[in-house]
């Protein structure tokens, strides 16, 4: 029994990654995103790398690299984390603005990827204020500055998630302290 928990472990290990990466691309929208705007290459235009964004309530802390192209917003995470979650370049006249939070003392713009139904895209107002220029110059359309977010920053299929995890916890915690 000793001499497989060395082996066990990586195998464990790559599972759960490999579980948590499809999980993730599925509860983040990134999934859907991918079918409907498959990327071929990255287009030329102005790169952002290590970036942080939130998309459908799934965070991406620095772990994110866009292109503001003439074609439309190209996103893709770092290569440690693509194994479900391909590059995609989204046409501006896909995206959606949709207002400013705070949250603390960060100032957050929301934007909505991939029309009514798609996931929420929401980044530092930093990035914001980059990506709006590229949604006037390409669409003409209205980005006003003191517009508040209506929507909610967690989607609640996370809490969903986060309480069944737990859950898992406490009944192997029990069952171990049983033993």
């Amino acid at each position: 029994m000793k001499g497989l928990l060395p082996l066990a472990f990586p195998l464990f290990f790559a599972g759960m990654w490999v579980g948590i990466s499809a999980l993730l691309s599925r509860l983040s929208g990134w999934n859907a995103l991918a079918k409907r705007y498959p990327a071929a290459a990255e287009p030329e235009g102005e790169r952002v790398v290590w970036t942080s964004a939130q998309i459908g309530g799934v965070s991406f802390r620095s772990c994110l690299n866009a292109t503001l192209a003439p074609a439309g917003l190209y996103l893709a995470p770092a290569r440690l984390f693509r194994l479900f979650m391909p590059p995609v370049l989204v046409p501006w006249s896909d995206i959606r603005f949709e207002g400013f939070t705070k949250v603390l003392f960060f100032e957050l713009a929301c934007f909505r990827l991939g029309g009514e139904t798609g996931p929420s895209f929401i980044v530092f107002a930093a990035l914001g204020a980059r990506l709006r220029v590229h949604l006037i110059e390409e669409h003409g359309r209205a980005y006003d500055m003191s517009r508040p977010y209506e929507g909610s920053l967690v989607d609640s299929r996370i809490w969903l998630l986060s309480l069944a995890l737990a859950g898992i916890g406490l009944i192997a915690a029990y069952f171990a302290a049983k033993r």
